[in-house]
């Protein structure tokens, strides 16, 4: 157990967690996009047990992405979609003792993209944007709103380089 701790405690310490600006190729990605569905990970039991709930999250990214002006896609939706473009949140929790959580807060953009290999040309689920991951360790008292104020960070992100490539 100590070991695990020790690793996410060392990746805290290194982990780049800087904001960075869209690529050339990111902005490309983004141009034209017509909105995203949204899928949050399950959450782990213990930081279900201190009171965050995947639903609680999912509803605030949704309603983050709509108060920007990007359109939220059903599922059904999203199908009919070229490349099926999903925005997925994965919240990775491991809790220490009873006072602190290591957190990881990673947001990408994935879609069906073609890859061509020896002649053959195969579709795969691929990340065409993601955001650096943010890797820290949180107090037990904070935690639901720390996390949950991290998410919000993250869509921001999402959404200023959505925006900047599909100015009017």
């Amino acid at each position: 157990m100590w070991y695990r701790t020790s690793v996410w405690l060392l990746l805290a310490l290194v982990w780049p967690t800087g904001v960075r600006g869209a690529t050339t190729a990111e902005e490309e990605i983004f141009a034209g996009l017509p909105g995203v569905f949204v899928l949050v990970e399950a959450l782990g039991d213990e930081i279900q047990q201190d009171g965050l709930r995947r639903e609680q999250v999912q509803t605030d990214v949704e309603i983050r992405l709509m108060q920007s002006g990007i359109r939220v896609l059903g599922k059904e939706r999203a199908f009919t979609i070229p490349g099926v473009p999903f925005l997925y949140l994965n919240v990775g929790t491991i809790k220490h003792g009873t006072d602190f959580y290591a957190v990881c807060v990673d947001l990408s953009l994935r879609e069906r993209v073609r890859v061509t290999r020896k002649g053959k040309t195969f579709s795969v689920v691929g990340t065409t944007w993601r955001r650096a991951s943010r890797v820290g360790m949180l107090s037990s008292a904070a935690i639901v709103r720390s996390i949950r104020e991290a998410v919000e960070d993250a869509v921001d992100e999402f959404v200023t380089e959505y925006r900047a490539s599909n100015q009017q």
